[in-house]
């Protein structure tokens, strides 16, 4: 991405984390172009879309692969590097709309201030639906909550401020993967696990059989605790916390390497503050203290009323 020209190729976060881009480039030349009898450019566009291609899979993972579209999803990308690859994974995808949050580079940390206190606990079962009875599944979930309870009490949670979810593992007696259904509060009943089974079975694999034996394999207990944090998510806040510079090049620009189609492409350099109240079109970078975010050619990029860099695809 230094060959590229995506990243600063002087400093990252405020100047603190020099780069050599030099070295990056005798490492891509050396290493990847000369025995692939490419130029050093081409040979890190290579790398950066097997890299891109990587994380397209990981959506896979829990879209496509699960029964869900990712055409009717917005991808939400953070983490430093996040943002200078989202806008290829969503093309990859057929999606249309990238929003990168305010402090993308710490958004996960961001995240724990917001984050309630959860501990997991499993009980492992094994056993055909059939063969139980309601009482026995009740008890089972009964003592995982209560220790679920137990161990937030001793961390000095106040009982009122717990709550406990439950889940069940479940699969067709003879399948090598089991399905974890949501099992509302009540007494659990086997007619319940079942048709709730069978109704997520047919939304993630498009059918079911209700003839066929089922498997109760695990059940599960979260308890989570309500902790005191800040009161709101206010993204202005954060903006003017960590500041929207971009290593004092207000409106710069150096080259970028777009792959084959577009070639090397001079491409303006911008903060955060730059897009506000109106709409840029690709290719332009855009750097922050935490992250950088890439818009290539055929993306264009605003700010929306919370504050993300809000990127369209053409």
């Amino acid at each position: 991405m230094v060959v590229l020209g995506y990243l600063n190729p002087r400093a990252l976060a405020g100047g603190s984390v020099a780069l050599a881009p030099e070295r990056a480039r005798r490492a891509i030349l050396d290493t990847v172009a000369a025995p692939l009898g490419l130029s050093a450019l081409d040979a890190a566009f290579g790398v950066y879309t097997i890299a891109c291609a990587n994380m397209t899979r990981a959506v896979k993972a829990v879209t496509t692969y699960r029964g869900r579209d990712p055409r009717d999803f917005v991808l939400f990308a953070f983490g430093g590097n996040g943002p200078v690859a989202a806008v290829e994974v969503a093309r990859a995808l057929d999606m249309t709309t990238v929003l990168v949050p305010p402090a993308p580079g710490v958004f996960s940390a961001l995240g724990l201030l917001f984050s309630d206190a959860e501990q997991e606990f499993a009980a492992t079962v094994s056993r055909g639906l059939a063969s139980l009875d309601d009482g026995e599944i009740a008890a089972a979930f009964d003592r995982l909550a209560q220790q679920g309870r137990a161990a937030l009490a001793a961390d000095g949670h106040a009982p009122e401020r717990i709550s406990v979810h439950r889940l069940a593992d479940l699969r067709y007696s003879g399948q090598a993967y089991e399905l974890s259904i949501p099992v509302p509060d009540g007494a659990p009943t086997r007619a319940d696990l079942l048709a709730r089974f069978g109704a997520e079975h047919e939304r993630q694999y498009g059918h079911r059989s209700d003839s066929d034996p089922v498997d109760l394999m695990t059940v599960r207990v979260t308890a989570r605790a309500r902790v005191a944090g800040p009161s709101r998510y206010d993204p202005a806040a954060i903006v003017a916390g960590v500041g929207v510079r971009n290593g004092g090049a207000a409106e710069a620009a150096r080259a970028c390497y777009f792959g084959p189609r577009h070639g090397v492409v001079p491409t303006p350099i911008l903060a955060r503050a730059a897009l506000a109240g109106r709409t840029v079109e690709g290719p332009a970078v855009i750097e922050e203290y935490d992250a950088t975010c890439v818009l290539p050619p055929g993306a264009a990029a605003t700010l929306d009323a919370s504050g993300n860099i809000a990127i369209t695809l053409g």
